[in-house]
């Protein structure tokens, strides 16, 4: 693994564990085993690495949606919907340290990041999206979504479902068997609601 990668590791855990202001450069440095002025070869200051660190956070969801949705490319809209759910799930049940960070400074950012935070999970969480609505278009074109439904609005409200699973997840403490029934009962009503009649 590359130095910076290291970094960005080890300011993952201390951010996600002691919060913006108690993970010190100090800290993040030791964690890795370096001297805290080699960090500034890396990062200009603390801002810097919490942002990378954001970045990096963003980023990883929108490979795991991009990758999983490539892998079921074959496979029906509906299909590929529902398995990235339980993907998603499984994900952040098994990666907890980078699912506490991105919740904890998504709804509590440090007062004077928020706002290049925000830009910055838009701009690059909104890859994410394309690529679910992409399927979505897919299960139009396939007759089984209902096409009266604009594809933005099944895409919010997939999100919305999405979030609410992964609250579930951690508030319940499900195990992975658990979080597949979950899955189950709550897509059933969700498809429901946007599959084509008829």
């Amino acid at each position: 693994m590359e130095t910076r990668d290291r970094i960005i590791q080890a300011s993952l855990e201390l951010f996600t564990e002691r919060g913006y202001e108690g993970a010190t450069l100090a800290a993040i440095a030791k964690q890795i085993g370096m001297q805290k002025p080699s960090l500034y070869a890396h990062f200009t200051n603390k801002e810097a690495l919490f942002l990378a660190t954001v970045k990096t956070a963003v980023l990883e969801y929108n490979q795991i949606v991009r990758s999983e949705l490539e892998a079921l490319g074959a496979e029906t809209a509906e299909t590929q919907l529902k398995t990235l759910l339980y993907r998603l799930a499984e994900v952040y049940y098994d990666e907890y340290t980078i699912s506490q960070f991105y919740y904890r400074f998504l709804f509590f950012p440090p007062p004077a990041l928020a706002s290049k935070m925000q830009q910055m999970v838009e701009y690059h969480g909104s890859a994410a999206d394309q690529h679910i609505e992409s399927v979505i278009r897919q299960g139009k074109d396939e007759g089984a979504i209902d096409a009266s439904l604009a594809s933005d609005l099944i895409t919010e409200s997939y999100l919305c479902l999405l979030s609410g699973i992964d609250f579930d997840t951690r508030y319940y403490d499900f195990n992975k068997e658990q979080i597949r029934t979950h899955v189950d009962r709550i897509w059933q009503i969700f498809w429901r609601g946007i599959k084509a009649s008829g």
